[in-house]
């Protein structure tokens, strides 16, 4: 598995988290893989990108927050 890949994965697993899949529905755990690690390597590559954009998504401040930060 290349790089490449894996950014892939973790894209998708980005945009899955925008569409509103949830971890358990991952559809790399329904693909029929090479081998077990490679499987387990795509698995993570989407949970990654799922977790990024979760983050990003439950650190996002309100709109009148904003209006207050650098205010001091």
């Amino acid at each position: 598995m290349d790089i490449e890949e894996i950014l892939y994965i973790q894209g998708c697993g980005m945009r899955d988290r925008i569409l509103g899949l949830t971890p358990a529905e991952n559809p790399v755990l329904q693909q029929r893989l090479r081998t077990p690690e490679h499987r387990s390597d795509l698995v993570s590559a989407w949970e990654f990108g799922w977790a990024i954009e979760d983050a990003i998504r439950r650190t996002r401040l309100p709109i009148t927050e904003l209006s207050l930060v650098g205010a001091c």
